[in-house]
């Protein structure tokens, strides 16, 4: 026996979906910007011949140290890599550079951090960055953005 469901039905079960699936992206976003906090994370190391008994990261580290609950090289150089060292890279020139400034180079967590608030307010500018395809999605954007936060208050920069 086929079921007869009226029309109006159908849209307030489309209206249902649609505010279930805005509502999940919502609360994938508010985690994102509030998994950082003021927490200190510290780095375990086992071994006994580190004579440093500094545990927080610095803005020049090598990109593997805890800072926001994640790493450089795993939470941003993935975003850089597909998205602004096409053109903002130190092995990148001239015409190539699509006109990045020379200098303007993210190829290091140091680097990046150097030019952090100017990434922060092109990364709000959803029509600048990058000038051209692919570009990074609402949440990688705001992603990036909220480590950029983060960071600068953890490292108190």
């Amino acid at each position: 026996m086929h079921r007869f469901i009226p029309s109006g039905a159908k849209n307030a079960l489309k209206r249902i979906i649609l505010f279930l699936i805005l509502s999940a992206l919502t609360a994938l976003i508010i985690v994102s910007v509030f998994s950082c906090d003021d927490t200190e994370v510290e780095d375990v190391d086992d071994s006994d011949d580190s004579d440093d008994d500094d545990d927080t990261a610095s803005p020049g580290g090598s990109g593997d140290e805890v800072i926001c609950g994640v790493t450089f090289n795993e939470h941003i150089k993935p975003f850089l890599d597909n998205y602004c060292l096409r053109c903002h890279s130190s092995e990148v020139y001239d015409s190539q550079r699509n006109g990045a400034p020379e200098g303007s180079n993210f190829d290091t967590q140091q680097d990046f951090l150097d030019g952090a608030e100017d990434i922060r307010q092109r990364l709000l500018d959803t029509g600048g960055m990058p000038p051209t395809p692919p570009d990074p999605s609402h949440i990688e954007r705001d992603d990036v953005i909220s480590w950029i936060d983060c960071a600068f208050n953890e490292l108190g920069l």
